[in-house]
């Protein structure tokens, strides 16, 4: 669903001819150069376990090296990169964050669902996406509402139900002010962003009705 969804509406638009036909070799080589700092990144840090940051620093330097570039390049990339705008909003998101751990709103979120009486349906929806929303994080929203669901199912819970669980909690992430990948692509893309949620919202629906189907069927 996600991937249906996301193919769809991100080329919805986009002339045939640009998305079709055979590719040349030397348009293959280039996405195959251009992805090899991603590949080497993860190969990094899954593989060898190094610091993230470590990795993606040895990463730039290494491509400074290989594409020659002069210090006077090197200093230029590098004020470029760095935004104050885009330190700030980190900063922000990162405090917002905080003080949502501080304040106990997201744990709160666990218990009440925990002790509410609500129906199994409405719990794997409300749990996982309000957790998303308020932390924009995968990891988050699993964290903290899984182990509430499984408990609540009686300790096995059926695929669906978690199929379900994790649309619910997506859908949370993608809607979530907070998510860092959503606002930074759109700050540095200079986008939209009411326009980028106006783009969101359906792709979204769909994921959510795909893990109702899903949970209603098993």
């Amino acid at each position: 669903a996600v991937v249906g969804a996301g193919a769809y509406f991100g080329f919805r638009g986009v002339p045939r001819g640009e998305i079709a036909g055979s590719r040349t070799m030397k348009e293959i080589l280039t996405l195959t150069t251009t992805l090899l700092p991603i590949i080497a990144a993860i190969v990094l840090v899954v593989v060898f376990k190094m610091n993230l940051a470590l990795a993606m620093a040895g990463i730039v330097i290494v491509m400074f090296l290989f594409y020659r570039y002069s210090i006077r390049d090197v200093v230029t990339t590098l004020r470029e990169s760095l935004s104050l705008n885009i330190l700030l909003m980190v900063v922000g998101i990162m405090v917002f964050k905080g003080m949502l751990t501080a304040t106990g709103a997201i744990d709160a979120l666990p218990a009440f669902f925990e002790q509410s009486g609500l129906p199994h349906s409405a719990v794997l929806f409300s749990l996982p996406f309000l957790v998303g929303l308020l932390t924009g994080l995968t990891i988050g929203f699993v964290g903290a509402s899984f182990p509430i669901i499984t408990v609540m199912m009686g300790g096995n819970p059926e695929p669906a139900a978690l199929t379900f669980a994790f649309a619910s909690g997506f859908a949370g992430v993608m809607l979530s002010p907070t998510h860092l990948c959503l606002i930074l692509t759109c700050r540095f893309l200079k986008a939209d962003m009411a326009g980028v949620y106006r783009l969101l919202y359906l792709p979204v629906i769909i994921i959510l009705a795909v893990g109702f189907v899903a949970f209603l069927a098993g």
